[in-house]
């Protein structure tokens, strides 16, 4: 853990927006930016979330091979889709 991103011993630092997902603009999280991480750092991060990013990855490739994909809000799915430009709530 960055000890510059810590405060009692928690993690300050936005994991959302270092993995390009954070847009809060409440956020009470630090956004630093990828450069700005340590190597070792980086590769630690990789090798802890690999397992659950392979995971999801292969069920959504099962899902599509078996076409299942409703569950996920695939074609035909329940899932509120935009039109002309409005959001979807």
């Amino acid at each position: 853990m960055l000890r510059k991103y810590q405060n009692k011993g928690r993690s300050t630092l936005c994991y959302n927006f270092l993995l390009g997902r954070c847009n809060r603009t409440d956020c009470k999280f630090a956004h630093v930016r990828g450069a700005e991480i340590p190597g070792e750092f980086s590769k630690d991060l990789i090798e802890v979330i690999k397992p659950g990013v392979e995971a999801i990855v292969n069920e959504g490739a099962q899902r599509s091979s078996n076409g299942n994909d409703r569950q996920r809000g695939g074609e035909g799915s329940n899932k509120r889709q935009r039109t002309g430009g409005g959001r979807a709530y």
